[in-house]
């Protein structure tokens, strides 16, 4: 299977909700808490508690820059940062575990004896399903072949996630990282690179992105509307509001 075209990401011009262009900030914050509890950016961008099977979109951050870009979806193949989409563009996900409840790294991991909850995504209201990785030139994180729903259901390179091996939730308690359980494969992060807009899987702690939750609307992650979603900001989704 060929790669996407080349799709340059960090090009939008800055609108008051597009991005800011801004490197990452330096910090030295702790690197991260394997017990620290989720949250997401609401329509008023401010800090809510995640809650278990809550929807969301997922904003992910390009290495070396500031800007979180919404994570949408290639030709059903791979999941792809946007740097202007459409809700028909995008991903809805979700951690299937404990309906309700604020969630915790902890929640989310490999016990030892129990696999990781699973990050399930959907697409125009469509079933919920787990992701795959894709070999191409590189790995990816995938939604090819879209009808994968069982740990024993994979083929041509594409291997289930089974579940969350580690999540990393960071100092301020927005952004976290993912460590996914790949059958038949090694465990590998969602990577903070990309390769012709597709992310990319990396087996290197260096590498691992920043993903923030993000829900527009109340009943649904989506603003209401037809609306263009663009990259947000390190301040609007790291720092949020100082208001």
């Amino acid at each position: 299977m060929n790669d996407q075209p080349t799709t340059p990401t960090g090009t939008t011009e800055a609108t008051a909700t597009g991005p800011q262009d801004k490197a990452a900030p330096a910090t030295s914050e702790p690197e991260a808490s394997a017990t620290g509890h989720l949250h997401y950016r609401g329509p008023d961008m401010r800090k809510h508690p995640l809650l278990g099977e809550q929807t969301f979109l997922l904003y992910w951050n390009k290495r070396g820059g500031g800007d979180f870009y919404p994570v949408g979806i290639w030709n059903n193949t791979d999941m792809s940062p946007k740097d202007q989409a459409k809700r028909a563009d995008l991903l809805e996900f979700r951690f299937r575990t404990k309906p309700g409840q604020h969630l915790a790294a902890s929640d989310l991991e490999n016990d030892g004896l129990n696999p990781g909850t699973p990050l399930e995504w959907r697409h125009n209201g469509g079933a919920w399903l787990r992701p795959s990785q894709r070999k191409g030139s590189e790995y990816y994180i995938s939604v090819d072949p879209p009808n994968i729903t069982s740990e024993s259901d994979y083929s041509g390179g594409r291997n289930l996630m089974l579940g969350i091996q580690s999540c990393f939730v960071y100092n301020e308690g927005m952004r976290f990282a993912l460590r996914m359980d790949i059958r038949s494969r090694n465990d590998a992060w969602i990577s903070d690179e990309e390769h012709t807009g597709s992310i990319r899987m990396q087996d290197v702690q260096d590498r691992r992105a920043y993903l923030v939750a993000v829900r527009f609307g109340t009943d649904e992650p989506f603003q209401p509307g037809d609306n263009f979603y663009y990259p947000q900001s390190w301040q609007s989704m790291v720092d949020g509001p100082t208001g």
